[in-house]
C-alpha cells in the first residue's frame, strides 16, 4: 500500500531507516534492510545490511568462526517494536540498491517502510560494519 508519493517516500530515508521488500538476492518472501548510509537521496543508492531470524544458524557460525562473531549483531525481541523475533543483523555484507529501482518497487506497493532502529542500535550495526574482516571497504566512507 502506497502512503506517500514515492519522492516523500525516499526523502524519509535515512541512517537506521527499517525497509521491509523482496530483494533480488533473496527473492522468496520480503526481508528487513537497514539503511546505512546518512544522505541515501544525495548518494543515489541505498547501502543496505539483512536482518535475519534464523539465529540457530548465526549461532552455528558464531561458534565455529569466532573471527566472524563480531560482525552479526543480535536484536533481542522487543528491543527493536518491529521485529516479532529474535534477530541478527549481519554486518559483513552490504547491499548497494538504487533509489530509481526502489522507488518503482514502492510505486509498486512492495516496500514497507517501519520505524527507525533506535541510536544503539545503529551504533551497533555501524561497529559490526566497520569490525567486521568482510566488510567491503569502497562502502564504508558511506558510514
Amino acid at each position: 500500500m502506497i502512503l506517500f508519493p514515492s519522492k516523500v517516500f525516499i526523502g524519509q530515508l535515512r541512517r537506521g531507516s527499517v525497509i521491509r521488500f523482496s530483494h533480488p538476492e533473496f527473492p522468496d518472501k520480503p526481508h528487513y534492510f537497514i539503511v546505512l548510509n546518512i544522505n541515501p537521496p544525495k548518494d543515489g543508492f541505498l547501502l543496505l545490511v539483512a536482518s535475519t531470524t534464523n539465529t540457530a544458524r548465526i549461532k552455528e557460525i558464531t561458534d565455529t568462526q569466532k573471527h566472524l562473531g563480531g560482525g552479526y549483531v543480535f536484536v533481542k525481541t522487543g528491543e527493536y517494536q518491529c521485529f516479532d523475533r529474535d534477530s541478527y543483523v549481519n554486518c559483513h555484507k552490504a547491499y548497494p540498491f538504487e533509489i530509481g529501482k526502489l522507488k518503482k518497487i514502492y510505486e509498486k506497493g512492495s516496500v514497507e517502510l517501519k520505524d527507525s532502529l533506535p541510536q544503539g542500535l545503529i551504533d551497533k550495526v555501524l561497529k559490526g560494519c566497520l569490525d567486521s574482516p568482510m566488510f567491503k571497504p569502497k562502502f564504508r566512507k558511506f558510514l
